[in-house]
């Protein structure tokens, strides 16, 4: 994870580099309080309107 906001944060994919937008709503309650920029977590990308983002997110 590189930023967390109140509501949403950004993940950065291994290998490319790209920054992916990530809801609150792909991750779980519980796992938001637990993580913490820096954090390593397996995502996959989904794309909705508004672009690629974060979905089915989950610590490693």
């Amino acid at each position: 994870m590189v930023t967390k906001g109140a509501d949403f944060c950004f993940v950065k994919a291994d290998g490319s580099g790209i920054n992916y937008y990530c809801p609150i709503s792909s991750i779980s309650d519980d796992i938001w309080g637990a993580v913490n920029e820096n954090d390593r977590l397996s995502f996959k990308v989904g794309f909705n309107y508004g672009g690629p983002q974060c979905i089915d997110v989950a610590p490693l």
